[in-house]
Parts: C-alpha cells; structure tokens; sequence
C-alpha cells in the first residue's frame, strides 16, 4: 500500500497487483538494495579507491541477490568510472557496454540502462549515438534530473549547446539538491553558447571542482581576457590529475567544439 500510495503520488499510478509483487519482495532483495546503495555512495568517490570498496559493496548485493537488476546497473557505471584510468580503457568500455546492452534487452524500459548507455556512447566519442540513448531514457522518465542532464551532455558535445542549456536548466529548477556537475555542464553549455560571463558565474557557485570544471574554468577566463588566472586552473588541474592533457580533452568533449577548446587549453598551459 505504501508503494502504490508513493507511485500516485508521483504520478506515475501502477496496479494493485504490481505494488503487492513488490511489496512481496523477500528480505534478501532489500538487504542487496541496502549494499548496492552502499557502492553507489562510494562510487560517487569517482577515484580507484572509491571503485574499489564499490565492487567489494557489490559482491555482498549479488551474494544475497545474484542478478539484481540495480547491482548489475550499478557495476555498470563503476566500470564507466574505471575507463578514466585504467590502461585497458577499451577493455573497460566494453564491459560497460556488455552489462547495459543486457539490460535494456531484459527490460526496455530500464531508462537508468538507457542512460548510462548515453554516457557511454559520449565516452566512446560518438556524442550523436549518445544522443539518441539519451532520448530514449527521457521517453520512459521525463521528469528524472539525471537524465535530463544526459540529454543535455549529448546536445552540447554535438555542437547544440544552445539546446542543451535549457534542459540542464530545467534539472536544476527539479533537483536544486542536484551534485556539482549539474552546474559543471551548465557553464560547459553556456561557454560554447558564447556566454563566458554567465558561465564564470556558474561556475563560482561550485563549492569544490567536478569533472571537468577547471579545464572549462580555464578557457572561460582565456576567453575573458584573464590568462593568469586560467594559467593558475591549468596548474591545480595538474596537481589534482596530472595525467590531464589536450588528447584527453578531446575524449572529454568531442564534436565540433573540441579542436578550439583543446586549442585554448594548450594556450593556458596544459600539456599535449
């Protein structure tokens, strides 16, 4: 009863019979739900160490749960996670993309598979695959923030930021609570939309850096004229990730807008 209450008051009414099957659900499904939301937190690390106590938090989902469809998605995204510096970066993708390929065969309607198979494409480079992943997961959840960014990642690294600004707007408006790369690709979108003044703001609400927020700080301020500054980005970045270079950055943002976003990287300082 409490589930189905939930469901409608989200709009989203399932039927009676489909809130007792869950409801129904054994205790062991639970307990691997509580140690899949244990991974996800240490996921969230988005460093080896982090990935690491995510797995071990997996093993204890699939001992009690094997199969579970939330584990399996999250193992997903913790593979995602390890291409950055893994030496196998193909290797990992590929796995990546076996787990969410099963996924969505399973249940085409899994829009957090859909999703992460969007983030994929966009790792792969291939940001107009990404696109079309991306929309297929706001058909079946239109109203998910994540994926709403997604879209929005899929637009801007396809030459369309002016599109994607305002869905990563609206992500906002629906989880003001939303993590820091929420506003990391707004400013992203803004920068390439010819908006460096709204993008420096932007990126100023940040409490600490995500992602790629530095390199997009840095060619902001180049673009405003503030070399120092941006020259002082590059340096932090360094220190925080020495293996950033411009051949990285075009993985991070391919597209129409990489060469020139690469190219004034290099200008501020950031090795090739």
């Amino acid at each position: 009863e409490l589930i189905a209450t939930i469901a409608c008051t989200l709009g989203e009414a399932i039927p009676e019979e489909a809130a007792h099957a869950l409801a129904a659900r054994p205790v062991e499904t639970w307990t691997a739900c509580d140690h899949t939301v244990d991974a996800m937190q240490k996921m969230h690390r988005l460093d080896p160490e982090g990935c690491r106590l995510s797995r071990e938090a997996l093993q204890r989902a699939f001992a009690v749960a094997p199969g579970l469809e939330f584990a399996r998605l999250v193992l997903g995204w913790v593979e995602f996670i390890e291409c950055r510096w893994a030496p196998d970066r193909d290797g990992k993708l590929d796995e990546a993309f076996a787990i969410v390929r099963e996924l969505v065969r399973e249940n085409e309607r899994n829009s957090g598979a859909w999703r992460l198979m969007s983030r994929l494409y966009l790792h792969a480079g291939q940001p107009d695959e990404a696109l079309t992943h991306a929309r297929r997961a706001v058909e079946i959840n239109p109203y998910d923030s994540d994926i709403l960014v997604t879209e929005g990642m899929a637009l801007i690294r396809s030459g369309r930021s002016s599109e994607g600004v305002p869905l990563i707007e609206k992500a906002i408006r629906i989880n003001p609570y939303a993590p820091g790369y929420y506003q990391a690709e707004l400013a992203l979108g803004l920068l390439l939309s010819g908006y460096p003044e709204a993008a420096l703001e932007t990126l100023q609400k940040l409490s600490r850096p995500v992602m790629h927020s530095r390199l997009t700080h840095a060619v902001t301020l180049m673009e405003l004229g503030r070399l120092d500054e941006a020259q002082a980005q590059i340096r932090q970045q360094l220190i925080d990730f020495p293996e950033t270079t411009v051949a990285g950055t075009l993985l991070l943002l391919p597209g129409p807008d990489a060469e020139q976003f690469a190219a004034t990287l290099e200008k501020a300082g950031l090795p090739d």
